[in-house]
C-alpha cells in the first residue's frame, strides 16, 4: 500500500490501472461453464433492493483472460453468476433457478480480483471464490497526513501566539508606563453579532459609571455614531467607560440612524460577557459545510447518506438552524434592553427573514440550475429559504411569549434613575402556550408523514422509492407524503431534481428542504432556543453545563429510542431528506454537547482561543454565500493532472475550505462583517 494511493503496477494482465478513478477497481470473472453466464450485482448501500444486470454482454465460457468489469469499491457488494440474462432486475430474496453461484466482496481501491466459478461435483451448481491479484491502496493515509498537518499548524499558531501575549506582559511589568498602552481584549473583540453577548454575571443592572484612569479626562463623553458603524458597530451616548454594544448579526439586523434616533438611550454600564464558543461553534459548522459540498475529498462518509443514516455532511445544516435558535433570545433580549419596541423588533425579524428567503433564491438558481433564466423550472426551497421562515416563526415565539422579568430588588425608580434592564426569565418561568405550538406541530408532521394517503404509494410509507422494496413502488413515491406535499405544493418542476437517493434507488425527484420538514425544523431551532434562554438565565458555569449536557441527553435518547438504534427498520428512522423527527433530536443533542465541550474549552478554562473557527463563524453567512457562487471557480476550484486519487482530492478541496477560512480572518482582523 501506497502513502498516496499508488498500486505499484501500471498494467496486470492487460487491464491498465490508469484507467481506474477514484474508488474503483477490477473485477475478472472467469468461467468454465460451457453456456454463457450474466454477471448481477448488489450494493450494500441500496437497502431492500434487487440484484441488477451489471453489462449487457455475457460472459463467454472458457475465455482466455476472462472477462473484466470496473467495480465501485466505495461499499461492499454481492456478485451473483446467472445463465439467464433476459431480466434486467432479480429479486434479492427467494429461489432464483437462473442463478449458478454467489459471492460476497469488499473491494479497495486499485485492486484486481477475480471470480472464478467452476463445476460442483454434482455440476448440477457451481462453485464461486475470489481471488485478489493486485492489492487494493490504503485510501484514508493521505486524510491522516492532512489531519496531522492541520493540527501541528494550530498547535503551532496557538503556541507563538501564547508567546506573543506572554512576552507582552512581561514588557508591561517591566515597563509600568505601557499600562495603557491598547491592548486586544477578546471580551470586547470587534463583533457584529450582539446574540453571543451576555449581561456580566454579578454586575447590577444600572450602576455608578467606573472611574476614568487618571490619565485620561474625566467626563468626556463618547460619540453616539462612529465612523466604522458602517461595518456592523453602534455606541450609545454613555460615559466613555460604557462598553460597545456590536450590533447583532446571527439573529437580528443592525441598527439604522433612524432606529438609533427612535430608541430611548440606557444607560448600561454592566460589562457584558461574550460567548465565544457560539462563535466557534457557528464556524465548525461553515467550515464543515464548505469542505463536503467541494467533494470532501470524495470520502464516502464526509458525504450525504444516500437515505436513511447519519454522516458528516448531514450535520452542517442542522447545526446551522439549532445554533440560531440559541441566537434567537439572546438577540432580543439585547434589543429589549435598549428599549426598542415589539413593532420595531418585529419589524427587523421580517426584514431578516424576508432577505434570507430571497437571496437563499437567488443563489440556489444561479449555482444549480443549468439554465436559471427559465421561470418554469426555477428551485423554490432551499437552505437559506429554511433558515428564514424558521427564524421568523420562531423569533415570533420567543419575542411575544417569553416574559422578562426586572432583575434586582423592587425599590421604585425615582425620575433620574435609568430603568433596568430586562432580561428573559428561565425556561421553568416561560408562558406553556409557545411549547404547545411547537408540539403541535411535531403532532402535526408525524401525523402527516403516516397517516396521509398518497395516490399509488403506501399510506405510511417512508422509503427512497425506485429500487426499494424489490422495486415494489414507483420512483415518484420517494419519501412518502413529505415528496407528495412538496409536489402539490410547489409542483415537480419546481424542486429538487437530483436527491442523493437517485443514483442508487432510480429515484425521482425530491427536495431535502421541502416544505413539510419546516414543522421539524420548527423543533429544531426551538431546541437551540432553550440552550440561549438557559445562558441568559443562570450565570453559573456549572449550571450552564448541567442544563446544556442534560438536554444533550434527552435527545441522543429520545432519538435513539424513536430510530431503535438501528439505521433504517426503526419506528422513525434517522433522516435528513425527510428532516425527521429522529434526526432533529439526535444532531441537536450532539450539538448541546459539542457546544458544552467548546464552552469549557474557550469561555471557562481558556485552553483555546477558537482560532480560526471563531473568526469564521462572525462571517458565517458571507462565507456561505460566497462559497455558493464562486465554488467552481478560481482560485477555489481547480485540477491537477488526473483527479484519479482521493489525495488529489482532497489537495484541492482542503484547499478551497482554507482559503475562504483565510478571507474570514482577514475579514475580522479589518473588523470587516456582513449583517442581513
Amino acid at each position: 500500500m501506497s502513502w498516496f494511493e499508488n498500486p505499484g503496477v501500471e498494467t496486470f494482465n492487460g487491464l491498465k490501472m490508469s484507467d481506474l478513478s477514484v474508488d474503483e477497481a477490477w473485477l475478472i470473472v472467469s468461467s468454465s461453464s460451457s453456456v454463457p453466464l450474466w454477471l448481477y450485482s448488489l450494493s450494500e448501500n441500496c437497502h431492500h433492493c434487487p440484484f441488477q444486470r451489471y453489462s449487457n454482454d455475457p460472459i463467454l465460457p472458457n475465455a482466455s483472460n476472462g472477462t473484466s468489469f470496473k467495480i465501485s469499491s466505495t461499499y461492499d457488494s454481492r456478485y451473483r453468476l446467472r445463465t439467464d440474462g433476459n431480466a434486467s432486475l432479480v429479486s434479492d430474496g427467494g429461489d432464483d433457478p437462473g442463478s449458478i453461484c454467489q459471492v460476497s466482496l469488499s473491494p479497495g481501491e486499485f485492486g484486481v480480483y477475480e471470480l472464478l466459478a467452476t463445476p460442483s461435483q454434482n455440476k448440477s451448481r457451481f462453485n464461486c471464490s475470489i481471488t485478489t491479484h493486485v492489492n487494493p491502496v490504503n485510501i484514508y493515509y493521505p486524510l491522516f497526513i492532512f489531519l496531522a498537518s492541520f493540527l501541528t499548524l494550530i498547535v503551532g499558531i496557538l503556541l507563538v501566539k501564547t508567546y506573543k501575549d506572554s512576552m507582552r506582559r512581561l514588557l508591561c511589568r517591566i515597563n509600568p508606563w505601557n499600562a495603557d498602552s491598547p491592548e486586544v481584549n477578546s471580551s470586547s473583540s470587534p463583533n457584529t453579532d450582539e446574540a453571543s453577548l451576555l449581561p456580566g454575571p454579578s454586575s447590577p443592572s444600572t450602576s455608578e459609571p467606573s472611574q476614568s484612569p487618571p490619565s485620561k479626562k474625566k467626563g468626556k463623553k463618547r460619540p453616539a455614531k462612529r465612523k466604522d458603524d458602517n461595518i456592523g458597530e453602534s455606541t450609545t451616548g454613555t460615559d466613555s467607560t460604557s462598553p460597545v454594544e456590536p450590533i447583532p448579526s446571527c439573529s437580528s439586523t443592525p441598527s439604522s440612524p433612524r432606529d438609533q434616533q427612535e430608541e430611548e438611550p440606557v444607560q448600561n454600564t454592566s460589562p457584558r460577557e461574550r460567548l465565544s464558543c457560539l462563535d466557534a461553534f457557528r464556524g465548525i459548522c461553515i467550515v464543515i459545510m464548505i469542505f463536503v459540498d467541494d467533494g470532501g475529498g470524495l470520502y464516502y462518509f464526509f458525504e450525504h447518506c444516500t437515505w436513511d443514516g447519519l454522516y458528516v455532511a448531514d450535520l452542517a445544516f442542522p447545526w446551522f438552524l439549532w445554533v440560531m435558535g440559541v441566537c434567537i433570545p439572546i438577540s432580543i433580549h439585547a434589543q429589549k434592553q435598549r428599549r426598542m419596541s415589539h413593532s420595531t423588533i418585529l419589524s427587523k425579524i421580517c426584514t431578516r427573514s424576508l432577505k434570507l428567503v430571497l437571496i437563499g433564491i437567488f443563489i440556489i438558481n444561479t449555482t444549480s440550475k443549468p439554465n436559471p433564466a427559465q421561470l418554469g423550472s426555477v428551485r423554490i426551497p432551499g437552505v437559506l429559504q429554511r433558515l428564514g421562515v424558521s427564524y421568523f416563526a420562531v423569533s415570533i415565539l420567543v419575542l411575544y411569549f417569553y416574559s422578562e422579568d426586572v432583575e434586582g430588588n423592587n425599590e421604585t425608580e425615582t425620575e433620574n434613575q435609568t430603568p433596568r434592564p430586562r432580561r428573559p426569565s428561565p425556561p421553568r418561568h416561560a408562558k406553556i402556550t409557545p411549547w404547545i405550538i411547537i408540539l403541535l406541530c411535531v403532532v402535526l408532521h408525524t401525523c402527516i408523514i403516516f397517516f396521509l394517503p398518497v395516490p399509488g404509494c403506501p399510506t405510511g410509507y417512508l422509503g427512497p422509492g425506485g429500487l426499494h422494496l424489490n422495486n415494489k413502488y414507483s420512483p415518484n413515491c420517494i419519501g412518502g407524503a413529505t415528496g407528495y406535499v412538496d409536489k402539490l405544493f410547489f409542483t415537480k418542476e419546481h424542486i429538487y431534481q437530483w436527491p442523493t437517493a437517485k443514483k442508487v434507488y432510480n429515484s425521482g425527484s425530491f427536495d431535502p428542504e421541502g416544505s413539510l420538514g419546516l414543522l421539524t425544523s420548527f423543533f429544531q431551532v426551538w431546541l437551540g432556543v432553550q440552550l440561549g434562554v438557559t445562558f441568559l438565565s443562570f450565570q453559573e458555569p456549572s449550571e450552564r453545563l448541567k442544563r446544556t449536557l442534560g438536554w444533550s441527553l434527552l435527545c441522543v435518547t429520545t432519538g435513539l429510542i424513536l430510530s431503535g438504534g438501528l439505521e433504517n427498520t426503526g419506528w422513525i428512522p434517522v433522516n435528513k431528506n425527510l428532516w425527521s423527527l429522529s434526526f432533529v433530536l439526535i444532531t441537536s443533542g450532539f450539538a448541546y454537547l459539542l457546544v458544552a465541550i467548546l464552552y469549557v474549552l474557550i469561555d471557562i478554562k481558556g485552553y483555546w482561543t477558537g482560532f480560526p473557527f471563531l473568526e469564521a463563524g462572525m462571517n458565517s453567512i458571507l462565507l456561505y454565500m460566497g462559497h455558493e457562487v464562486f465554488q467552481n471557480s478560481l482560485p477555489w476550484n481547480f485540477t491537477f493532472g488526473r483527479m484519479s486519487t482521493h489525495f488529489r482530492h482532497l489537495v484541492e478541496n482542503v484547499w478551497g475550505t482554507c482559503l475562504w477560512v483565510v478571507i474570514s480572518v482577514y475579514l475580522y482582523r479589518k473588523k470587516m462583517f456582513l449583517v442581513l
